[in-house]
C-alpha cells in the first residue's frame, strides 16, 4: 500500500500531507493523542472518509477515495444490523466481518462457503495478528486495536495480500 500527500479533515482530527508505504508482511501502527489525526488517517485508508487531497494505492492501483468495498449483496444482508461507525458489524463474528466485501467470491448460487470464508478469514487473522478466540467471536467483544485490525482486514480482503502466505 502506498499513501502519498494525504490530507484529511474530520471531527476526530485533521492531517496534512501524510505519506507512507506498507509492504507485504508489515503492520503499521499509528499513534498519537486524541485529535492528532491518527483516526483520520486510518479512516481514510479504510475508505470510511474521503480525503481532501492525496492518493492511496493498493498493489499499484488507485483506491476510490471515500468509498468502502462493501458489495450491494452484503449491504442488503446487513441492512437489519447496525454497522459501527468504524466500518464493522459488531453483532457478526470476526470471519464474517473480514469477508463481507468478497461474499460473491466465496459463494456458489448465493450460498457462502463456510470453508472458503474461514480460509480467507484465518489467513487475514494470522497476517494481521488479530487476537481472537476464533472466527465466530463477535467483533464487539474484541479490544479496540483488534477491531481496527478487522477493519483493515476487510479493506485488504479482496487483494492478493489476503491470500499471500
Amino acid at each position: 500500500m502506498r499513501v502519498r500527500s494525504l490530507s484529511v479533515q474530520t471531527p476526530l482530527g485533521s492531517v496534512e500531507d501524510v505519506s507512507f508505504d506498507v509492504h507485504v508482511g508489515e503492520c503499521v501502527g499509528l499513534f498519537g493523542l486524541r485529535g492528532s489525526g491518527t483516526a483520520a488517517i486510518a479512516d481514510a485508508v479504510a475508505g470510511l472518509v474521503k480525503p481532501s487531497d492525496g492518493d492511496i494505492e493498493l498493489d499499484g492501483a488507485a483506491l476510490q477515495a471515500g468509498t468502502r468495498t462493501l458489495p450491494s449483496s452484503a449491504e442488503s444482508a446487513t441492512s437489519r444490523r447496525t454497522v459501527n461507525a468504524r466500518g464493522f458489524v459488531p453483532t457478526l463474528g470476526v470471519a464474517e466481518n473480514l469477508t463481507l466485501p468478497i461474499l460473491e467470491r466465496l459463494s456458489s448460487w448465493g450460498i457462502v462457503s463456510g470453508a472458503r470464508r474461514d480460509s480467507v478469514a484465518n489467513g487475514l487473522v494470522r497476517r494481521l495478528e488479530i487476537v481472537t478466540s476464533g472466527g465466530d467471536q463477535l467483533v464487539a467483544e474484541l479490544s479496540g486495536g483488534n477491531q481496527q485490525k478487522v477493519v483493515v482486514g476487510r479493506a485488504l480482503a479482496g487483494s492478493r495480500l489476503s491470500s499471500s502466505s
